[in-house]
């Protein structure tokens, strides 16, 4: 990372390191909705005898996905804190680059970098946009099955799953 101080190769590193944990918690946290509402999926459209098993893996796929959003929510607070002092840093150093050549493409650099970043924010901000509407679903599906997991409960549910299932 051109027009860095010399510490700041460091903070480079870990911040490439940190946007690439970011955006794999991100895939992971939307591959484990389509898991949740496959499993109500599954729940609602081939209900067993028995439907605490399929209630049981719907629960705990929620609550996977539950943990899965939290350290999302936590980390991206995080890298927008390290990110705006990242990049102000850079701007700082960039300001002391004599050479214009290298100034040039170390600005191109940071600008590359910048990108990416945005690039993982704006991820966050669609996987949020899209889970909260759903959370909220799931989670008063989640609320009516605990109370009436029978197959008269999963039918009055059934409008609001179908509606989980349009928002996903």
């Amino acid at each position: 990372l051109a027009g860095c101080s010399s510490n700041g190769h460091r903070k480079g590193e870990a911040t490439a390191g940190g946007l690439q944990t970011a955006a794999d918690r991100i895939v992971r946290a939307q591959t484990t909705r389509e898991a949740t509402l496959a499993a109500l999926n599954d729940l609602m459209e081939n209900p067993q005898p028995d439907l605490r098993s399929q209630f049981k893996k719907f629960t705990a796929s929620k609550k996977t996905w539950e943990s899965q959003i939290r350290d999302v929510e936590r980390k991206s607070a995080s890298m927008q804190a390290k990110g705006a002092a990242y990049f102000k840093k850079w701007d700082e150093e960039l300001a002391k680059i004599q050479n214009e050549d290298i100034r040039k493409r170390s600005l191109a650099r940071k600008e590359a970098v910048a990108k990416q970043f945005d690039e993982i924010r704006m991820g966050y901000a669609e996987v949020d946009k899209t889970r909260r509407p759903s959370m909220a679903d799931l989670t008063d599906i989640h609320t009516a099955l605990s109370s009436d997991l029978t197959r008269a409960g999963l039918d009055a549910v059934k409008p609001v799953v179908k509606k989980a299932n349009r928002d996903s």
